[in-house]
């Protein structure tokens, strides 16, 4: 694990994007939870969980994860369910296709976001409680009974109580061992079922405690590279704890003004 790295930024849709794919986001494409695009009338930020973003993403640059996730892969194969606590689960795994299941906390679709009925809903608030309701069903529904070529099982906790508390905190450990108590009982369950299976287990991304944030477009502009808080030559997009600077080609402000203007600030 002294290998392992985080994907860049380090926030849900890109990482869970590469989890999907194999693949860094320079090749998947998906940048970030916000992304800049060009459409014609100059740069615009826009958030990817947005409904319409993949289409507007696809015409400006293709396709979005321009290399095949699991659940295609998997297509022909018997498909994939995804239980999920985040209504707005990255689109690379959340997204049904004919093959595909998906219950989520805000609803349970099958084939092209038909809902499904009532029964297979997951009426569940995000946290502890929802967690353990969710894996519950999660081993009996998918493990046990369906038995999918690939199952996805999507916590809340610790992001959840990350979020809003610190890290270390009472909180914040009574988050990662109800967090710890999820995996062990999928373990206990694949454990049960015996077989091979390939379990992994991973984050939609890092966390850091914050002591400063900074405002890069109020800098950007204070230092004469971007017009004012609305012009469209040089866009941020923020993302966590890391922002993405997006040049447009007729920008004043050269590749080497941004870079040297980079250089001088002590973040």
């Amino acid at each position: 694990m002294s290998a392992a790295a985080a994907s860049f930024p380090s926030v849900t849709r890109v990482t869970s994007a590469s989890i999907a794919t194999g693949c860094h986001p320079g090749r998947h494409g998906l940048l970030g939870n916000t992304m800049v695009l060009d459409e014609g009338a100059g740069l615009v930020c826009l958030s990817v969980a947005r409904p319409e973003f993949r289409e507007r993403m696809r015409k400006g640059h293709g396709p979005d994860a321009a290399r095949a996730h699991a659940r295609e892969r998997l297509a022909g194969q018997g498909g994939s369910i995804v239980m999920s606590m985040s209504p707005r689960a990255p689109r690379t795994f959340r997204i049904p296709t004919a093959s595909a299941t998906s219950t989520t906390s805000a609803g349970s679709f099958r084939a092209r976001v038909v809902p499904l009925p009532a029964s297979e809903q997951l009426p569940i608030e995000k946290g502890e409680a929802g967690d353990a309701t969710m894996t519950a069903r999660f081993c009996e529904e998918v493990l046990r009974e369906r038995r999918p070529p690939l199952g996805v099982l999507w916590l809340s906790e610790p992001d959840y109580t990350g979020h809003k508390s610190p890290l270390g905190s009472p909180a914040h450990l009574a988050a990662l061992r109800a967090a710890d108590a999820c995996v062990k009982r999928v373990l206990d369950t694949l454990e049960g079922l015996g077989g091979d299976t390939l379990l992994l287990v991973c984050s939609d991304h890092g966390m850091e405690t914050t002591a400063r944030t900074i405002q890069v477009d109020d800098l950007l502009i204070a230092a004469g590279l971007k017009g004012g808080p609305d012009s469209n030559d040089l866009v941020t997009a923020p993302n966590g704890t890391a922002t993405l600077i997006y040049r447009a080609r007729d920008a004043k402000a050269s590749v080497e003004d941004c870079g040297c203007f980079l250089e001088s600030q002590d973040w």
